[in-house]
């Protein structure tokens, strides 16, 4: 099966379960480590283990296991790695804290709709001012949570 192809069952399953906002994000051009992120939002920590654990037992039954699967309870994060796509379950809040969509907005974004089971393509390639805000609200992030130096002198 072809990565887009398998990116794009995974939307499905994600949405399967409810998982709201799912976003297929193609990176095949960019140096990423996967051809595609999958990422959704859950409504809460047992959804989303409900939403992780079902992707893992369908993939399972044809014969496909996720590399590596990481996430600590009370995380509102939760990474399946399937080597050519990950998947990125998140928590609103989290979603919107760690902005991926952002972080890659050069890269066609799809997001998948299920009302009519067809994915739709959302124009992301051209969005430099996005892309600049994104990255400066990644930096203050960044700059608030390093602890401040003392200005205490011995």
């Amino acid at each position: 099966m072809k990565s887009k192809d398998f990116a794009e069952l995974v939307a499905r399953l994600t949405a399967d379960k409810r998982a709201e906002k799912v976003a297929i994000i193609d990176l095949r051009k960019f140096s990423a480590p996967a051809d595609f992120y999958v990422v959704a939002t859950a409504n809460s920590e047992p959804h989303l283990k409900g939403i992780a654990d079902y992707l893992e037992n369908e993939l399972r039954k044809s014969s496909i296991v996720s590399t590596h699967r990481d996430g600590i309870r009370g995380s509102e994060w939760l990474v399946l790695d399937f080597f050519d796509v990950i998947v990125h379950l998140f928590s609103g809040r989290k979603r919107e804290y760690y902005a991926i969509e952002e972080l890659y907005a050069d890269a066609p974004i799809t997001m998948y709709v299920p009302e009519d089971d067809e994915p739709k393509a959302v124009k992301a390639a051209k969005r430099p001012a996005v892309r600049k805000k994104a990255v400066k609200a990644v930096k203050e992030k960044k700059a608030a949570a390093k602890p401040k130096k003392s200005t205490v002198k011995k």
